[in-house]
């Protein structure tokens, strides 16, 4: 037994990286795990991979419309709500540059993945916990470049 048996859980950015370890490590723990990213294909390995306790929601955590719909599945399918685990993010890498050199485009779409998709999944996802009583958890993931540097120079 578990100590996340039946526990509905919803990780973004499951596809791959460090969301992918804690999808892994949630189905191992009795979750039913909602594989939250855009990347359909990776999705599709992801659920293949880890199991019937896995769900896919192929969704961009830019667009709120989308990650609307993809709270709105989990309603439908399980009617609760347990735990969020944010953990969408890109850094890109060839596109970043110094504050001085880098394009506005760059910082928006970096903005818009890594701040706007953790509120836009919090937001909905925070709903839906209220909406089913029962509590829950938020957890909002991030990789270790702040603190270590490996970044420095990308203002992204």
């Amino acid at each position: 037994m578990g100590r996340l048996d039946g526990k509905v859980t919803v990780i973004t950015g499951a596809a791959s990286g460090i969301a992918r370890g804690a999808a892994e490590a949630f189905v191992r723990e009795g979750a039913i795990v909602g594989l939250l990213d855009r990347n359909a294909e990776g999705l599709a390995q992801a659920e293949a991979e880890l199991g019937e306790q896995t769900f896919s929601l192929v969704t961009d955590v830019t667009d709120e419309a989308s990650v609307a719909a993809a709270f709105d599945q989990v309603r439908q399918r399980y009617d609760r709500f347990d735990c969020l685990y944010t953990c969408a993010a890109v850094q890109l890498i060839g596109e970043d540059a110094p504050v001085h050199e880098l394009d506005t485009a760059v910082w928006d779409r970096t903005y818009a993945v890594n701040s706007r998709g953790v509120f836009l999944t919090c937001k909905y996802g925070a709903r839906l916990m209220i909406e089913a009583g029962n509590g829950g958890s938020i957890i909002n993931a991030g990789s270790p470049t702040g603190l270590t540097m490996s970044g420095a120079g990308w203002s992204a």
